[in-house]
């Protein structure tokens, strides 16, 4: 953040930041259905481990999709 605001002379917009939250929001969980996909018997705890998020966020997803 410095460095941007040194260079622009402006700080990131809160638009691009929460624009950015949301795509890896959307790529989180297409990335925790498609491991369910390729294995239903893994726990969330092993999904959670290899995708680098909490157990809560996958189990949160799973309970979204219905799943």
């Amino acid at each position: 953040m410095f460095n941007t605001l040194r260079e622009c002379d402006t700080l990131p917009s809160a638009h691009v930041s929460s624009e950015r939250a949301r795509q890896q929001r959307v790529e989180e969980q297409e990335n925790v259905l498609e491991m369910v996909k390729r294995s239903t018997v893994t726990s969330t705890r092993r999904f959670s481990a290899r995708l680098g998020v909490s157990r809560t966020r996958v189990e949160r997803k799973l309970r979204e999709e219905d799943v």
